[in-house]
């Protein structure tokens, strides 16, 4: 038997997986590993999501695999010993390349991507489904169209990552180091106290060197933005 799961405002089905749309038309998903039908997914700081839509032509279509170049992972909620994961899926009709209203994600949680301290685990060997009434566990789906609006607070959206800029103040340039325990890419804005962006570097992972430029002296403020939108603000001080 496959379990059929319409979620509404961020309901949970037995496995722990949640859902919402975002305001910007995206597709929210909370992943709990601590209900999942194997225990071996805890532990990554990412997990792949291996996923189609239904179509006329029926489920699993527009399959985009998990190891796929343009794959979404799950990231690790901080705080959650690495057991709970977010996924955003920003634009799902882009995503799995069709034109057509989406009315149901087809998915799993798989092992991958593989842990860099165990290279030998294999990405396949387990996975996240939902349990059927013997035990055993099958694929997942979810109703996009039965899906609730996000609630966004305050706290939803700080970036809990350590950010130090040195030197700052800064005369020519200053380095940008994050902690980026969760494996994000961030995008980086200086902007002035008006809130106009002067400077924007992309690719981030870990550092970045912000030059002074044309820039003239005065405060700054440096927001570091992950690809889930959350964020954190430094000031910055150039002399």
């Amino acid at each position: 038997m496959i379990i059929a799961l319409a979620m509404g405002s961020m309901a949970a089905n037995a496995q722990g997986v949640t859902g919402c749309k975002t305001a910007t038309g995206g597709i929210e998903l909370t992943f709990d590993d601590t209900k999942s039908c194997s225990a071996a997914l805890g532990g990554n700081t990412k997990i792949g999501f291996h996923s189609g839509i239904k179509t006329a032509a029926g489920q699993w279509q527009n399959v985009v695999a998990w190891d796929a170049a343009t794959a979404i992972n799950g990231i690790a909620i901080p705080g959650s010993s690495n057991k709970k994961f977010k996924i955003l899926i920003k634009d799902p009709k882009a995503y799995y390349g069709t034109a057509d209203a989406l009315t149901e994600i087809d998915f799993v949680l798989n092992q991958g991507p593989k842990k860099a301290t165990d290279p030998a685990i294999d990405p396949w060997a387990a996975k996240g489904e939902d349990k059927k009434a013997d035990g055993t566990c099958s694929d997942i789906f979810f109703a996009v169209d039965k899906l609730a609006a996000c609630i966004v607070g305050t706290e939803d959206l700080k970036l809990d990552v350590k950010v130090t800029l040195a030197p700052n103040p800064m005369e020519a340039t200053t380095l940008l180091s994050i902690n980026n325990t969760t494996n994000d890419i961030f995008t980086v804005d200086v902007t002035s106290v008006t809130g106009q962006v002067v400077r924007t570097i992309t690719n981030v992972t870990e550092t970045a060197v912000i030059e002074k430029g044309n820039m003239t002296a005065g405060l700054y403020f440096v927001v570091i933005r992950n690809a889930a939108g959350k964020f954190s603000t430094q000031k910055l001080i150039i002399e």
